[in-house]
Protein backbone atom coordinates (compact mmCIF):
# COMPACT_ATOMS: atom_id res chain seq x y z
CA UNK A 1 0.00 0.00 0.00
CA UNK A 2 2.75 2.28 0.61
CA UNK A 3 4.61 1.67 -2.33
CA UNK A 4 0.90 2.22 -4.43
CA UNK A 5 1.12 5.39 -2.73
CA UNK A 6 4.73 6.32 -3.46
CA UNK A 7 4.51 5.51 -7.52
CA UNK A 8 1.32 7.68 -7.41
CA UNK A 9 3.04 10.63 -5.91
CA UNK A 10 6.06 10.20 -8.39
CA UNK A 11 3.88 9.48 -10.95
CA UNK A 12 2.36 13.04 -10.11
CA UNK A 13 5.75 14.20 -9.99
CA UNK A 14 6.42 13.16 -13.26
CA UNK A 15 3.52 14.93 -14.96
CA UNK A 16 3.74 17.92 -12.84
CA UNK A 17 7.87 18.08 -14.19
CA UNK A 18 6.68 17.15 -18.04
CA UNK A 19 3.56 20.18 -18.09
CA UNK A 20 6.49 22.48 -16.89
CA UNK A 21 8.99 21.48 -19.32
CA UNK A 22 5.84 22.16 -22.31
CA UNK A 23 5.15 25.21 -20.60
CA UNK A 24 8.52 26.68 -20.78
CA UNK A 25 9.04 25.45 -24.51
CA UNK A 26 5.90 27.58 -25.14
CA UNK A 27 7.46 30.72 -23.34
CA UNK A 28 11.04 29.97 -25.22
CA UNK A 29 8.67 30.16 -28.74
CA UNK A 30 7.02 32.91 -27.53
CA UNK A 31 9.97 34.90 -26.92
CA UNK A 32 11.70 33.80 -29.92
CA UNK A 33 8.57 35.09 -32.09
CA UNK A 34 9.09 38.50 -30.58
CA UNK A 35 12.65 38.64 -31.36
CA UNK A 36 12.03 38.01 -34.68
CA UNK A 37 11.12 41.02 -36.31
CA UNK A 38 14.62 42.51 -34.47
CA UNK A 39 16.16 39.23 -36.08
CA UNK A 40 15.06 40.63 -39.25
CA UNK A 41 15.88 44.58 -38.71
CA UNK A 42 19.86 43.87 -37.95
CA UNK A 43 19.61 40.78 -39.76
CA UNK A 44 20.90 39.04 -36.34
CA UNK A 45 20.19 35.64 -35.38
CA UNK A 46 19.12 36.50 -31.23
CA UNK A 47 18.40 32.67 -29.99
CA UNK A 48 17.24 33.22 -26.32
CA UNK A 49 18.62 30.65 -23.25
CA UNK A 50 21.71 28.92 -26.48
CA UNK A 51 24.21 27.51 -24.14
CA UNK A 52 27.53 26.32 -25.19
CA UNK A 53 25.81 22.94 -25.19
CA UNK A 54 23.58 23.84 -28.35
CA UNK A 55 26.34 26.02 -30.01
CA UNK A 56 28.80 23.02 -30.78
CA UNK A 57 28.54 19.19 -29.69
CA UNK A 58 29.25 16.06 -31.10
CA UNK A 59 26.15 13.79 -32.40
CA UNK A 60 27.45 10.63 -32.45
CA UNK A 61 31.03 11.02 -34.16
CA UNK A 62 30.00 14.55 -35.91
CA UNK A 63 29.56 18.14 -35.53
CA UNK A 64 26.32 19.04 -34.52
CA UNK A 65 24.44 21.99 -32.77
CA UNK A 66 24.54 25.57 -34.35
CA UNK A 67 28.30 24.67 -35.57
CA UNK A 68 27.23 21.37 -37.35
CA UNK A 69 24.15 23.19 -38.73
CA UNK A 70 26.25 26.54 -40.49
CA UNK A 71 28.87 24.20 -41.52
CA UNK A 72 26.28 21.66 -43.53
CA UNK A 73 24.45 24.68 -44.96
CA UNK A 74 27.94 26.55 -46.09
CA UNK A 75 28.95 23.08 -48.20
CA UNK A 76 25.33 23.00 -49.41
CA UNK A 77 25.82 26.62 -50.70
CA UNK A 78 29.68 26.27 -52.01
CA UNK A 79 28.16 23.19 -53.56
CA UNK A 80 30.63 21.01 -52.07
CA UNK A 81 27.94 18.30 -51.12
CA UNK A 82 24.55 17.38 -53.30
CA UNK A 83 21.62 15.39 -52.46
CA UNK A 84 21.05 12.35 -53.46
CA UNK A 85 19.13 9.04 -53.22
CA UNK A 86 15.13 8.75 -53.45
CA UNK A 87 14.69 11.20 -49.99
CA UNK A 88 17.73 13.00 -51.30
CA UNK A 89 19.12 12.98 -47.44
CA UNK A 90 22.29 11.20 -48.72
CA UNK A 91 24.86 13.22 -50.40
CA UNK A 92 27.73 12.92 -52.52
CA UNK A 93 30.51 15.44 -53.41
CA UNK A 94 30.97 17.62 -56.12
CA UNK A 95 34.31 17.99 -57.98
CA UNK A 96 34.65 20.89 -56.18
CA UNK A 97 34.52 19.27 -52.72
CA UNK A 98 36.70 16.82 -53.31
CA UNK A 99 39.35 19.55 -54.04
CA UNK A 100 38.41 21.76 -51.07
CA UNK A 101 38.13 19.51 -48.33
CA UNK A 102 41.34 17.53 -49.85
CA UNK A 103 43.25 20.91 -49.65
CA UNK A 104 41.65 21.42 -46.06
CA UNK A 105 42.93 17.77 -45.12
CA UNK A 106 40.35 15.43 -45.49
CA UNK A 107 41.81 11.89 -47.35
CA UNK A 108 38.44 11.89 -49.16
CA UNK A 109 39.66 8.51 -50.54
CA UNK A 110 39.75 6.28 -46.96
CA UNK A 111 36.39 8.36 -46.20
CA UNK A 112 34.90 7.42 -48.95
CA UNK A 113 36.19 3.63 -48.31
CA UNK A 114 35.06 3.45 -45.33
CA UNK A 115 32.23 0.65 -44.57
CA UNK A 116 29.57 2.98 -43.76
CA UNK A 117 27.11 5.60 -45.19
CA UNK A 118 29.25 8.30 -47.09
CA UNK A 119 27.48 11.51 -45.73
CA UNK A 120 23.74 12.03 -44.74
CA UNK A 121 21.52 15.12 -43.28
CA UNK A 122 20.73 13.96 -40.00
CA UNK A 123 18.36 16.25 -38.15
CA UNK A 124 19.61 18.35 -35.32
CA UNK A 125 17.70 18.42 -32.17
CA UNK A 126 18.47 21.96 -31.33
CA UNK A 127 18.58 23.74 -34.46
CA UNK A 128 15.56 21.45 -36.32
CA UNK A 129 17.54 21.98 -38.92
CA UNK A 130 20.08 19.09 -40.41
CA UNK A 131 24.32 18.37 -39.88
CA UNK A 132 26.27 16.72 -41.63
CA UNK A 133 26.00 12.91 -40.75
CA UNK A 134 27.88 10.14 -41.84
CA UNK A 135 31.67 9.11 -42.91
CA UNK A 136 32.34 12.64 -44.18
CA UNK A 137 30.80 14.26 -41.09
CA UNK A 138 33.07 11.88 -38.90
CA UNK A 139 36.06 13.10 -40.92
CA UNK A 140 35.50 16.75 -40.41
CA UNK A 141 35.08 16.10 -36.95
CA UNK A 142 38.47 14.22 -36.72
CA UNK A 143 40.11 17.14 -38.90
CA UNK A 144 38.47 20.01 -36.23
CA UNK A 145 39.53 18.01 -33.47
CA UNK A 146 43.35 17.52 -35.14
CA UNK A 147 44.01 20.33 -35.97
CA UNK A 148 42.84 21.83 -32.87
CA UNK A 149 39.29 24.00 -33.88
CA UNK A 150 37.68 22.79 -31.60
CA UNK A 151 38.48 21.00 -28.40
CA UNK A 152 35.68 18.58 -26.79
CA UNK A 153 34.87 18.42 -23.04
CA UNK A 154 35.77 15.09 -21.91
CA UNK A 155 32.17 15.04 -19.29
CA UNK A 156 29.77 15.80 -21.71
CA UNK A 157 29.53 16.33 -25.63
CA UNK A 158 30.15 19.85 -25.78
CA UNK A 159 32.60 21.20 -28.41
CA UNK A 160 34.42 24.65 -27.82
CA UNK A 161 35.27 26.61 -30.85
CA UNK A 162 39.24 28.06 -30.59
CA UNK A 163 40.22 30.97 -32.04
CA UNK A 164 42.37 29.18 -34.57
CA UNK A 165 39.04 27.69 -35.19
CA UNK A 166 37.49 30.84 -36.11
CA UNK A 167 39.58 31.93 -37.89
CA UNK A 168 40.57 28.49 -40.58
CA UNK A 169 36.56 27.63 -40.19
CA UNK A 170 35.71 31.41 -41.76
CA UNK A 171 38.76 31.32 -44.33
CA UNK A 172 37.90 27.68 -45.45
CA UNK A 173 34.10 27.59 -45.33
CA UNK A 174 33.22 31.13 -44.89
CA UNK A 175 31.65 30.32 -41.40
CA UNK A 176 31.18 33.38 -39.30
CA UNK A 177 29.43 32.41 -36.38
CA UNK A 178 31.85 29.98 -35.45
Amino acid sequence: MVAQAVERLALADVVALHQDALRALDERAALERRLEPLNLLGELTLKPFESPFAAARTCYDHIAGTLGVELHDRLVALEWIRATGRNRTDYDLTKAGIDALERAGVDVTAVQARRRRFAFACLDWSERRPHLGGALGAALLDLALARRWVEQDLDSRSLEVTLRGRREMRARFGLHSS
